[in-house]
C-alpha cells in the first residue's frame, strides 16, 4: 500500500505542475509511468497534452479505461480534473492488489480515491491537494510495509 501510494503520488506532483501551468496531460495510465530503479516514477506520453480548453467537437483520445466521464461523453470536456480521475483510477486498480484488510489503514485511502473518482468533476480534488493526502497516507500506512525488528541487547564491555 505504502508503494502504491508513494507512486501516484509523485504522478499527481507532476500532474500539479502541469495544473500550475494551464496544462492537461490528457493520458494518464500506468504505461505511462516509468519507474526507476530506485523508485522515482514518471509521467511520461505528451501526446495529448493541451494547454487551457479544447474545441468542442474535438476527437476522443486516450485511454478509455482511464477516461473520466464527462470525457467519454464529450472529450473536449478534458481538463486538469479529467486527469485527477485517472490518476484515482490508477490507485483504485493498485488498491486491488494490496493485501492489508485493516480497515483504519483502507478506509482513508478509498475516501480519497473515491473523491479523485467523482463523478462530477467540480467534485474533484486538485492534483495538489491529492499529493498533500497521498503524503500524509504514506505516513500513516508506513506500520504496513516496516516491520521493527526485536530490539539487540547491548553488548557488555570488557572493564
Amino acid at each position: 500500500l505504502p508503494v502504491a501510494l508513494w507512486l501516484v503520488r509523485q504522478v499527481c506532483q507532476a500532474l500539479d505542475v502541469l495544473q500550475q501551468s494551464g496544462w492537461t496531460h490528457g493520458d494518464v495510465k500506468p504505461a505511462n509511468v516509468m519507474i526507476a530503479e530506485n523508485g522515482h516514477a514518471t509521467l511520461i506520453d505528451f501526446a495529448f497534452a493541451h494547454r487551457g480548453t479544447l474545441i468542442a467537437g474535438s476527437p476522443f483520445e486516450g485511454t478509455p479505461d482511464f477516461a473520466a466521464p464527462e470525457v467519454v461523453v464529450n472529450p473536449a470536456a478534458r481538463t486538469p480534473a479529467s486527469d485527477v480521475f485517472a490518476a484515482g483510477r490508477m490507485l483504485w486498480e493498485w488498491l486491488t492488489r494490496v493485501e492489508t484488510q485493516d480497515e483504519a489503514v483502507l478506509a482513508p485511502v478509498c475516501e480519497l480515491v473515491e473523491s479523485m473518482v467523482a463523478e462530477d468533476a467540480s467534485h474533484r480534488p486538485s492534483a495538489g491537494a491529492v499529493v498533500k493526502e497521498l503524503l500524509r497516507l504514506e505516513i500513516d500506512t508506513l506500520g504496513e510495509h516496516i516491520i521493527p525488528s526485536a530490539p539487540q541487547p547491548i553488548a557488555s564491555r570488557a572493564a
